[in-house]
């Protein structure tokens, strides 16, 4: 407990008050003394008494100036007066104590010394209680260790009985009442504030102190980060990219301050005494990739965290291992020659983080990947010897992406062929297209030793040259469509026979369309001649075409009556097309040689008819008009003519008379063959007319007699 004594050393301040009393009598002491509502004081007091420093069985006393009594019990003479000693002590003090006090000493031994010191006066003031009570800790505050708080008067004044009331920070109540405070102290007690309020019974107005705990306790660590710049959450793993600026702040919470230092595995980075230390990594590399320790300690304990940190970096690149079937291994680096009988195995390692994904891939074909862990990815791909190529090894992440190309070719053919087409050299080819017309050369070429009989053959027994040596060329010009077929080149030698081929597809553009016309009635009309369309009845237009590639076969309408065209029907090799109208129509063929043609003409049928019967009426019309002339001239020439008797039989006898009978058969042959000298006349079935007619055949004039005039009959009927 701390007490504080109110001590007031007057021997530098005080007057010697030796005043013009009686001699041998003297005093020493302050003439004013403050004292504070409700506490306590003492005046030292020295003095001599008929001229002696000591006494025996004296009695000394405090009065108030004015009274022969004590003020009150609470003025207490502490000092001996035996000795000369008469040091007051004022307790409990009250405004009303306030006044002015003297000194008086009485002897019992020697009854003549009685004196009354009023020559030298103390003046008490009492004032306003402003002293705060004093709080005592012993010793350090301990988180976690119990702890005692003593409240008590500011001074040690015996017979006061103050009351004390405990506030704590995060209380709202009274935490405690009572002198002391007994409690367990936490991390988080320190710094807060701990009240006492002290209340004095006979003083109005109570007075408190305030202190804040100084708890010390062990380090606690909390480590912060920024990546570039950007403040990051930092739990156990942090991921940075190659490359970035990384920085960790290791704030430490301690009482009092702790060692810290910063350790990468078991390497001491750095270390300071304080709240905290920042660990900056520039440029980050993988070598930075690790854990690191960030450790604090004072005398009250020690403790560390961790932080992994993982640096992300793009595919680096790809390593490629190759091997055989047969146990050889390869140069990924060089050109990778597969035999054909052998397989081979190319395997593609790659390091990256995070993980990468690798793939095989032959051209945009991704054959397989596969991760064997969270650092190196492989990719693992089987190639036959039909498999020649590109290969890529392509490894990404989400950081980069990285590949590595190699080319498998296969190993090279002791024989093989090559073409010359119009100059362009054809390569390795087993089916080679050649226009007609072109020319084209064969080259067979064959590594042995000895030298092979080199053999030309068309198809499997047409054997077109035989030759020793490492080339055999053939030549073919002015190409036909004979030349399509197969070709073959042998090699023999004693060691065995080889072989290869290539086809030859020879092009041309469409030959003549071949149009087969054919109708729904069931007639067949020839496509070169006008067609004619009858009412009711439609046309199948066939249109084939001969052409390599297969031409594009169309039908096209030239709609003449409206100026435009329109396809009707489109085909491969082919097209057939319904029509039922008269126009132009025109097969058109191509491909990508040439194209070509030709045209179709339908009229309808009523157009014909009436042709034909113009044609007849006017024949029948020109031969009525003949006749007409004819008989019209005899009539004129004869005045009187004799009866003619049908029933009688003409003369025989005359040569130069005859009568003739036209009947209908033969008037529809003979229209039919004048139709296209005579007009045309209007001719129907129902009509019948009888014509008669005397033509004279004669060259030379008759003698007629009366009885056989010189007249021949004719007669026409038409039906």
């Amino acid at each position: 407990m701390w007490v504080y004594h109110v001590i007031i050393i007057l021997s530098l301040l005080w007057k010697d008050i030796i005043c013009q009393e009686v001699a041998g009598y003297s005093i020493q002491l302050k003439d004013t003394v403050y004292v504070e509502e409700g506490l306590c004081v003492t005046v030292p007091c020295t003095f001599i008494a008929a001229n002696r420093m000591t006494l025996k069985n004296s009695r000394g006393y405090w009065r108030i100036q004015g009274s022969s009594t004590i003020k009150k019990q609470s003025f207490h003479l502490t000092g001996n007066t035996d000795n000369g000693d008469c040091t007051l002590t004022i307790t409990d003090a009250r405004r009303e104590d306030s006044g002015t006090y003297y000194f008086r000493i009485e002897d019992g031994e020697l009854s003549h010394i009685r004196y009354n010191y009023v020559h030298s006066p103390l003046t008490v003031t009492v004032t306003d209680l402003t002293q705060k009570p004093e709080i005592s800790i012993p010793g350090n505050i301990i988180s976690g260790q119990e702890v005692t708080l003593t409240c008590s008067l500011p001074v040690n004044c015996s017979g006061a009985s103050p009351i004390f009331q405990w506030r704590k920070e995060d209380q709202k109540r009274i935490w405690e009442n009572s002198t002391t405070v007994t409690f367990t102290p936490s991390q988080s007690d320190h710094n807060k504030s701990v009240t006492c309020k002290m209340t004095i019974p006979s003083v109005r107005k109570p007075t408190q102190k305030a202190i804040n705990l100084d708890v010390h306790y062990p380090p606690s660590i909390t480590i912060t980060g920024k990546n570039n710049g950007i403040i990051i959450q930092v739990k156990e793993t942090v991921t940075v990219l190659e490359g970035n600026l990384l920085t960790l702040g290791c704030s430490v919470d301690s009482n009092p301050a702790a060692q810290v230092t910063w350790m990468k595995a078991k390497d001491v980075l750095s270390s300071v005494t304080g709240q905290g230390l920042v660990l900056s990594l520039t440029y980050i590399t993988t070598s930075d990739a690790d854990t690191y320790y960030c450790s604090a300690w004072n005398e009250y304990g020690r403790t560390n965290k961790s932080v992994t940190i993982t640096v992300q970096y793009p595919p680096r690149k790809p390593d490629v291992r190759i091997s055989s079937s047969k146990g050889r291994q390869l140069d990924p680096n060089q050109s990778v020659i597969i035999k054909k009988d052998e397989s081979l195995t190319i395997n593609c390692t790659v390091d990256g983080i995070p993980a990468a994904t690798v793939s095989w891939i032959q051209g945009e074909e991704i054959y397989s990947h596969k991760v064997i862990d969270q650092r190196s990815l492989w990719s693992v791909v089987t190639i036959k010897s039909s498999g020649a190529g590109f290969y890529r090894c392509l490894a990404w992440n989400k950081v980069g992406v990285t590949e590595k190309r190699i080319q498998v070719k296969n190993k090279p053919d002791p024989l093989f062929i090559t073409g010359e087409i119009n100059g362009r050299i054809e390569q390795k080819m087993k089916t080679l297209a050649v226009l007609e017309g072109d020319s084209l050369i064969l080259n067979c070429s064959i590594d042995s030793n000895p030298a092979a009989q080199v053999t030309w053959m068309k198809g499997e027994d047409n054997i077109l040259s035989n030759m020793t040596g490492k080339r055999a060329t053939l030549s073919l010009t002015n190409i036909t469509t004979s030349n399509t077929d197969t070709y073959y080149c042998l090699g023999k030698t004693e060691y065995g026979t080889m072989n290869k081929s290539v086809t030859i597809s020879v092009q041309y553009p469409p030959r003549k369309p071949e149009v087969v016309i054919s109708t729904s009635k069931g007639r067949k009309i020839e496509a070169d001649q006008t067609v004619v369309i009858i009412e009711d009845e439609s046309l199948t237009l066939n249109c084939t075409v001969d052409g390599n590639p297969s031409a594009t076969v169309s039908w096209i309408k030239e709609n003449i009556d409206v100026d435009s065209t329109s396809m009707i029907g489109s085909g491969s090799g082919m097209s057939v097309v319904n029509i039922t109208q008269a126009d132009i129509y025109r097969c058109s063929a191509w491909n990508k040689h040439g194209a070509t043609e030709k045209r179709i003409q339908v009229k309808n049928k009523q157009g014909m008819v009436s042709t034909v019967r113009d044609v007849i009426i006017g024949i029948i019309c020109g031969i009525s008009i003949v006749v007409a002339t004819l008989l019209i001239s005899k009539l004129f020439a004869k005045k009187q003519k004799p009866k003619y008797d049908p029933t009688e039989e003409p003369p025989t006898d005359d040569p130069s008379q005859f009568y003739m009978n036209v009947t209908k058969c033969q008037q529809r042959s003979e229209a039919t063959n004048t139709s296209t000298q005579l007009g045309s006349h209007s001719v129907t079935d129902e009509q019948e007319e009888l014509h008669y007619s005397t033509i004279n055949f004669s060259t030379t004039p008759s003698v007629v007699s009366s009885s056989q005039p010189n007249t021949v009959y004719a007669e026409i009927k038409v039906k």
